[in-house]
């Protein structure tokens, strides 16, 4: 509409000036068909683009020519040739302005893409990096933007609430003083990691985190609502968002310092009066224990699927929700197999997680101190035979279908056979998950996943299955599938912050699953 406009009134002045009533073909020829180029040009400044520029230019020419077929019967030769020489003159000046300009907006055009891929690029990076990003105020904690992931971590909306409202006391200081209580340190020290703690807008129980805050105040000029942009942030958790309520926490820490505050003057009292305490005396004598409250967690969204659906996902002919799409045929290969063995071979409870060895490694990486671990580990239940026995073997190889069927089969005390062909096998306990890597071979059987972190609440389920969620949430890209002994298959897999649960309810149709009243539509 803007270009519109500009040409209807470049064309109503142009018309103006050729056919006033004074003007002649000589007075046309020496004043004024210089007139048309100019404001020709001033189009080209003002924005407007080449096709109408161009059509403006026809226009003004065959408005002139038709003013000097009327006007101009007694011109000469000459003076024709001249003014036909000056409208090819005015249209090389004003391809060479379109030249021009069309080369300024060819670079402005580039440098825009250039910088929208840096902001992508960057963006990708720092998801790798973060569970989310946002940026604060220039002079207080206020958040100006965020992404999702920011409220999906916290809670609730995020934008327009102060940082520090949800930090300990503590911890506000240190955000104040690393943030807007610094000076601009933009060009010298731009970047800082701070390691903090935050609360959910439903928790008061502290978690830890991570704060990587870069410093743009001297930098950036954009503004939201008046606010100048001051710091981007990016929030890495260092463990699961996900603990008990306020009320629960603050109700079994007052329990807990009432009831010790309570036997500590008993026990002054009987002590001073020459009575031993009665802690120390008998169990039967003191009250009776609180109950011990189960930690509150957010349930994990459920989903029904059959085989055939995640046989296609797997082969890379279909997407299903949540369910990544997959490019590596390998990768490929060995979720099929793995689902394989799980629906064919599988005679019992099994637990199966497929994943890169790097991130087995990072989780299970922790080193005994003094006989005890710091960390997640896994250890071998039957001192490595599963794992020594499948070594070298692709998880499609009828020799692991076999050992897989013999080791989920059911038997006295679930211990391989006093009989067994195999005598390293005799008397072994047959537990434990099968890790496996992507590509299709074991890197620990046989393995209890010990010190994992609960991340969800699956009700009406065992150990095998909560240590299938704890596993899926800690293990970076896994695949995790779990068996129970009724027949049940599901497949976990964590996205983002939320663990997504596939139930195959074509697989166990008609037999009885515990948690079959917890599924919900995908």
């Amino acid at each position: 509409m803007f270009e519109i406009i500009l040409c209807i009134l470049h064309l109503a002045q142009t018309s103006a000036r050729i056919w006033n009533g004074e003007s002649t073909w000589i007075h046309l020829l020496n004043r004024n068909v210089g007139s048309p180029a100019m404001s020709i040009c001033t189009l080209i400044f003002t924005g407007v683009r080449s096709v109408p520029v161009l059509l403006c230019f026809e226009a003004d020419i065959a408005n002139m020519m038709v003013f000097v077929a009327v006007t101009g019967g007694d011109a000469t030769d000459g003076q024709l040739r001249g003014f036909a020489g000056m409208c090819v003159a005015m249209l090389f000046v004003i391809l060479a302005f379109l030249h021009m300009m069309h080369t300024q907006w060819r670079a402005l055009y580039e440098a825009q893409q250039e910088l929208a891929m840096e902001k992508e690029a960057s963006g990708a990076l720092l998801s790798m990096v973060c569970d989310a990003a946002f940026w604060m105020a220039a002079d207080d904690c206020k958040i100006l933007r965020s992404d999702v992931r920011l409220d999906e971590i916290f809670g609730a909306a995020m934008v327009n609430r102060q940082l520090c409202d949800f930090m300990p006391e503590e911890e506000k200081q240190r955000l104040w003083s690393n943030t807007v209580g610094t000076s601009d340190r933009a060009a010298n020290d731009p970047a800082i990691l701070l390691p903090s703690t935050l609360y959910s807008s439903w928790q008061r129980v502290p978690t830890n985190v991570d704060l990587f805050i870069i410093d743009r105040r001297t930098l950036s000029t954009a503004a939201l609502d008046g606010e100048k942009l001051g710091f981007l942030i990016g929030v890495r958790l260092a463990t699961p968002l996900h603990i008990a309520p306020a009320a629960t926490a603050q109700a079994l820490q007052h329990d807990h310092i009432g009831h010790c505050a309570t036997s500590a003057a008993a026990c002054t009292e009987n002590t001073a009066s020459g009575l031993p305490c009665a802690g120390r005396v008998s169990v039967a004598g003191s009250s009776v224990p609180d109950t011990l409250d189960s930690v509150v967690l957010p349930p994990p969204q459920m989903h029904h699927s059959s085989r055939a659906d995640i046989e296609m996902v797997f082969r890379g002919e279909a997407s299903l929700l949540e369910l990544p799409s997959l490019e590596c045929p390998q990768t490929r290969a060995t979720l099929l197999a793995t689902l394989s063995i799980m629906c064919e071979h599988a005679s019992g409870g099994a637990l199966v997680c497929v994943a890169d060895p790097e991130a087995f490694r990072e989780v299970f990486n922790a080193c005994p101190h003094n006989g005890a671990s710091a960390g997640a580990v896994a250890r071998s239940c039957d001192k490595g035979y599963m794992t020594d026995r499948l070594q070298g073997i692709h998880v499609s190889d009828a020799r692991f279908a076999e050992a897989f069927h013999d080791f989920t089969l059911h038997s006295d005390g679930d211990r391989w056979p006093d009989d067994h062909p195999d005598k390293d096998a005799r008397g072994r306990p047959k537990d434990g998950a099968f890790l496996l890597s992507k590509s299709g071979y074991r890197v620990k059987c046989a393995t209890k996943l010990l010190g994992l972190q609960p991340a969800a609440s699956w009700a009406n389920i065992g150990t095998k299955h909560e240590a299938a969620l704890a596993c899926a949430w800690a293990v970076q890209g896994s695949f995790v599938f779990v068996r129970s002994d009724s027949g049940s298959l599901h497949i976990i897999l964590r996205h983002r912050h939320t663990l997504h649960i596939h139930a195959l309810h074509s697989w166990f149709q008609g037999q009885k699953d515990p948690s079959n009243r917890e599924f919900v539509s995908a």
